[in-house]
């Protein structure tokens, strides 16, 4: 589980949250906490946005570990290349 960032400062927070939500891993989820209320420093998340925060991660988590038990469980005797050589073809080595 990842939770792309919800604030910060500086010129480089949409270049960091652009990478955390491009980001392609088989047991990864991203929850985007962008929009949820923060406390007056701008930096961090209210108590009742962290509640919402941990609803979303709730959420997700039933969905990363479905995927993950559902792939291994249905490709696992067909597969005839290995997570190594997939990622290398993602990445175009």
């Amino acid at each position: 589980m990842l939770v792309a960032l919800a604030s910060g400062a500086g010129s480089y927070v949409e270049k960091v949250r652009e990478a955390q939500l491009g980001m392609w891993l088989v047991n990864l989820r991203t929850v985007d906490a962008k929009g949820l209320g923060l406390e007056p420093d701008g930096l961090h998340l209210t108590t009742p946005s962290q509640v919402i925060l941990g609803e979303m991660l709730a959420q997700a988590f039933p969905l990363a570990h479905h995927s993950s038990v559902r792939a291994v469980a249905s490709k696992a005797s067909r597969m005839h290349r290995n997570f190594v050589t997939q990622f290398f073809d993602y990445i175009g080595f």
